[in-house]
């Protein structure tokens, strides 16, 4: 999915909170610079990568049913709201916004951007929590009600220049949503904790990318 190209905005304070699951096995993933994500910003090329993309809905049709179901849904959805596209540049980002917000697929879609920029002669750097980012598109919300429905055993107080307000393209717009994108960077300013519970502050210190333009 091409999302517009994110020019850097004013600081947006949003929240992400999270929960830690009782008496199921969890899979803790580590907080760091997440080499393996497939970051791909599509500078300099997003007309080309616009012409290809009804070729590449036509094969992920085919290959996943999951996504083409929930392309379809997000669409009835998009167009029973009246089909707004501004300030989206295409129906098409409008529709994929969508998607992304409805609970259907945006767990499977996180997985596949965060490992798919894997490689067997890349290493893994340690970067002690100085430099940071999600390495996945992530949701948080500007409201800190909101993001404590969804638990409060860790919360991160984001600070994002590239951070975009979907709230009147998302499924459910009282969640006031702001998605970040998995090439934002952040640096951990601050850590707090009180007794199980831990808050993270992140300022935004730009965007890194190890692809650009790789489809082409």
């Amino acid at each position: 999915w091409l999302l517009p190209t994110m020019a850097l905005q004013a600081h947006i304070l949003a929240l992400l909170a999270m929960t830690m699951a009782t008496a199921i096995a969890i899979k803790v993933v580590p907080l760091d610079m997440a080499q393996d994500s497939f970051d791909d910003q599509y500078r300099g090329c997003t007309p080309v990568m616009n012409a290809a993309l009804p070729f590449l809905y036509g094969v992920e049709y085919q290959r996943t049913p999951h996504f083409a179901w929930g392309w379809v849904k997000a669409q009835a959805e998009w167009r029973k709201r009246g089909s707004r596209v501004s300030p989206l540049a295409s129906p098409a980002q409008a529709i994929a916004v969508m998607a992304y917000s409805m609970k259907y697929f945006y767990k499977d879609f996180n997985a596949a951007v965060r490992t798919g920029g894997r490689s067997r002669q890349e290493y893994r750097n340690n970067f002690h929590f100085k430099m940071v980012r999600f390495g996945h598109f992530t949701s948080t919300s500007l409201s800190k009600d909101i993001a404590q429905k969804y638990g409060t055993d860790t919360i991160f107080e984001v600070h994002t220049c590239h951070g975009v307000n979907i709230q009147a393209f998302s499924y459910d717009p009282s969640n006031r949503e702001v998605l970040i994108p998995p090439f934002e960077t952040f640096k951990v300013t601050k850590v707090t904790r009180d007794g199980q519970k831990t808050r993270i502050s992140l300022r935004s210190t730009g965007t890194f990318s190890k692809y650009n333009c790789a489809w082409l």
